[in-house]
């Protein structure tokens, strides 16, 4: 597959700039396709790769799932994981020239097999090596190119501080006071222009690698100048969320949100109280007191009950306490005990019957029977119903499905695993159904679809896991003794650029919000019936998509906890001590997709209320947007193959008037101006259809006269 460098040799079967090659051992200016570039060093690579799956079990990237837009960024932007992080004892010079090899850059890597033969040579016979960790110099080099606006920016401020000062020279020999008074202003006004100007472009840059602190910081810098156009429009992109509601001094470590009764639950790092928080309003209704550190919060699906984690005040030992809360009274504690786990790190309530899991760092996960919590009084011990054993190292999440039958628990071993509720609570231990397997790093978060056929799971590697539930259990149930079952994946989601954190998914099942370490939250569609449009036959086909289709800023520390409200609000909290409200389809700059193919006009109606937009050949239409919402109102079909050229609005006695010009490519077709009348609720009523005698073979554009009389 490498390039042929002899020049009197000639392949028959590959193609110029035919991408050709396994994506998980191609490097990245393999990927380019590009013959120009593909020399030695492409092998070099294609031989580190294979070196690091001897030693690591596994290749430097997971691409296997990945589509090709998906393999070329992380092959090309993401650092391989170092090998000493996966096999402690391979670091130092093993490490170094397998990493050598797998350099981004063809001039950093060894320039030929020859040398990376020799380096291993001398590492076999105890000599120094070649090949030696980058230098300060490379990684500068390194920054400035990941970073080249934010450099730029710098840069140019600094430049702009340096021609202040020769022109402040100047004025000290200049002839005359008012000559000097003169240049100095000027030079001072172009050094202010060009410092605003680098350090809009840096917080461009910043917004762009989502870093809202960065980018804050440096707006409120420039603050103090008038603000123009660009600063305020960048204002208005740093923080997408819908609004704040809490902001407190400590970070926040996990969030519960009770939709039903209007309430949120916020639980601080070191903390020893919970702020309970009207969803509304952002208000602090009461602040509940705890004796030791809270760890983890949840709420009974009614909403009626608030279960706690915390130690003890003397620290050595953990508590649950559960809340009544009650609309008409302060919440009351009613039950609290001791779970006899280290160190909780969840809660979950059952969905239909009175059931509480937590899962420990001390790899177990216990369910707590509360059938008798109306008919008992608080009395500081309770006997774990059942405790599943499994794990070999912490269980991070659990979740159970929505019917109540499955529960999922998250273990930095790797794994995931579905337990058998009802037959775990009946032998008094955990009856394990399935275990998934695919994960390469701790898994941190877990979370079923609404119907439970889907389960998510989040990794510190960056990526996003879907299963299939269903086939995972039939998977596991046809396997024998010997069989090992990995559970069925659907697909590997890949964008966050540090751990993901958190999951939850809407009410509809098709988004999956996740929340990172990168301090932005994704929103991602995971449709299995997502409508795919067929431009020849102008329909629509059910086919699986999953796809980031956004990402919202405005977290300026990584992202604890995030929640989907039945009525489609995000709820997140994160380390930078807020609690913040989101609109799922909030976007930087939005986007309306909705036209199957080119888009060749756009008009606001009168009262910007509405977007029309034209589609060309093969999409004939016209789609009336709601700009609050940007969604489609309504679509207007031209003939076939018709076309719209144009489109504008006007005014008259009656109302908004949507004028459009076709531009047929049938020679058979006559083009039209069409007229529409569009009433109070965003209706439009054909008015009339003009074809002229001598009408040309098409229109390209329509305008009517300010005051509304004329066409042209």
């Amino acid at each position: 597959m490498a390039r042929v460098t002899g020049a009197d040799v000639v392949t028959l079967q590959t193609n110029v700039g035919e991408l050709i090659g396994t994506l998980k051992y191609m490097s990245p200016e393999q990927l380019d396709a590009d013959p120009s570039k593909i020399n030695t060093t492409s092998d070099v690579y294609s031989l580190g790769v294979v070196l690091y799956e001897l030693f690591a079990g596994t290749t430097p990237y997971h691409v296997s799932s990945s589509d090709l837009i998906q393999a070329n960024h992380i092959i090309k932007m993401t650092p391989p994981r170092r090998l000493s992080s996966i096999k402690p004892k391979l670091r130092g010079d093993v490490e170094t020239i397998v990493h050598k090899a797998l350099e981004k850059e063809q001039q950093s890597r060894y320039q030929s097999a020859a040398e990376l033969e020799a380096d291993i040579q001398r590492f076999l016979r105890h000599e120094p090596i070649v090949a030696r960790p980058p230098r300060l110099g490379y990684y500068i080099r390194k920054f400035v190119r990941r970073n080249r606006w934010q450099v730029a920016g710098i840069g140019g401020t600094a430049v702009a501080l340096v021609a202040a000062l020769v022109t402040f020279a100047m004025w000290r020999h200049a002839e005359g006071l008012g000559r000097a008074n003169e240049i100095a202003n000027t030079a001072r006004l172009r050094a202010e222009a060009d410092a605003y100007g680098a350090a809009i472009g840096s917080v461009e840059a910043a917004i762009q690698m989502n870093d809202s602190g960065g980018a804050r910081k440096t707006l409120d810098f420039v603050r103090s100048q008038t603000p123009l156009w660009e600063w305020r429009h960048l204002d208005a992109r740093v923080d997408q969320s819908f609004d704040t509601l809490l902001k407190i001094d400590t970070a926040i470590t996990d969030l519960a949100v009770s939709p039903g009764r209007g309430l949120i639950a916020v639980l601080g790092s070191g903390e020893r109280k919970i702020w309970l928080v009207e969803s509304a309003t952002g208000r602090v209704l009461v602040e509940l007191e705890m004796d030791g550190l809270c760890a983890a919060v949840a709420f009974s699906p009614d909403g009626s009950l608030l279960a706690v984690a915390s130690r003890t005040a003397d620290e050595r030992a953990w508590l649950l306490h559960l809340w009544r809360i009650d609309d008409r009274s302060q919440p009351v504690v009613v039950d609290s005990w001791e779970s006899g786990q280290i160190a909780i790190t969840d809660i979950a309530f059952h969905p239909t019957r009175p059931l509480l899991a937590t899962s420990a760092n001390d790899q177990t996960t216990r369910f707590w029977d509360l059938s008798d919590l109306n008919r008992v009084a608080a009395r500081g011990r309770r006997e774990p119903a059942a405790t599943l054993l499994g794990h070999v190292e912490i269980v991070s999440a659990i979740a159970f499905s929505p019917d109540g039958s499955i529960l999922a628990s998250a273990s930095f071993d790797y794994t995931v695993r579905l337990w058998d509720v009802e037959h775990s609570l009946s032998a008094g231990r955990g009856i394990e159904l399935a275990l998934l397997r695919g994960h390469q790093d701790y898994v941190t978060s877990v979370a079923f679809s609404p119907d439970g056929s889907r389960l998510a799971s989040g990794d510190v590697d960056r990526t996003i896991r879907l299963w299939d539930v269903p086939r995972s259990l039939r998977q596991a149930e046809r396997a024998g003794p010997a069989d090992e079952a990995l559970g069925i994946q659907l697909d590997v989601l890949h964008g966050h650029e540090a751990a993901v954190t958190t999951l939850a998914f809407d009410l509809t099942g098709t988004r999956l919000v996740s929340g990172g370490a990168d301090q932005v939250l994704r929103v991602w569609e995971v449709a299995e019936d997502a409508a795919i449009p067929d431009i020849q036959r102008r329909q629509l086909w059910p086919a699986a998509r999953r796809r980031e289709i956004r990402s919202l800023r405005g977290h300026t520390m990584p992202v604890a906890s995030v929640t989907v409200a039945p009525d489609g609000l995000i709820y997140s909290a994160a380390r930078d001590g807020a609690v913040k409200r989101w609109l799922a389809d909030a976007q930087d700059v939005p986007v309306l997709r909705g036209h199957f193919t080119s888009v060749n006009a756009v008009a606001f109606s009168p009262d910007g209320g509405l977007l029309a937009t034209a589609g060309g050949t093969n999409d004939d239409s016209i789609i009336l947007w709601d700009l609050d919402k940007c969604v489609p109102k309504s679509r207007l079909y031209v003939r076939y193959a018709e076309g719209v050229s144009d489109v504008v609005w006007a005014m008259s006695s009656a109302g908004r008037i949507l004028v459009a010009t076709t531009e047929p490519h049938r020679r058979t077709t006559t083009p039209r101006v069409i007229i529409w009348l569009v009433d109070a609720d965003d209706r439009p009523i054909l008015l009339a259809e003009l074809a002229p005698r001598g009408t040309p073979e098409r229109f390209a554009s329509v305008a009517i006269s300010p005051d509304g009389r004329r066409l042209a």
